[in-house]
């Protein structure tokens, strides 16, 4: 189900869907070892953190808009703990990076 989940967000997903060279951004991290990506299309956007550090990293998210969450590895429903429970993040905030843990967050469309 988990591998599921993420082939689905691909294929349905409009920034995953998006194939312009100028639809991914690579954020800098400097803490730990995070991979931190952005998918666009139009005003689709999805924030993708992937942590390969085995330790907890406290991170402050450069994103440029307020964003929810819409996957966490870490969840229960994928056998994770289920600790982490931060669903909005806003430019500024800092979360906190299990070890090995993928997040992705959306942008939030305010109409």
């Amino acid at each position: 189900e988990f591998y599921k989940q993420l082939i689905l967000l691909q294929k349905k997903h409009p920034a995953m869907q998006e194939k312009k060279r100028d639809s991914m951004k690579v954020h800098s991290v400097k803490e730990g070892k995070i991979l931190f990506f952005e998918r666009m299309a139009g005003e689709n956007h999805l924030f993708i953190l992937i942590s390969f550090d085995q330790n907890n990293i406290s991170l402050p998210l450069s994103l440029p808009y307020p964003a929810h969450k819409i996957f966490d590895s870490t969840g229960k429903e994928w056998l994770g703990s289920g600790a982490n429970n931060t669903l909005d993040a806003n430019p500024g905030d800092v979360i906190i990076m299990p070890p090995f843990a993928v997040f992705i967050f959306e942008k939030i469309i305010i109409k």
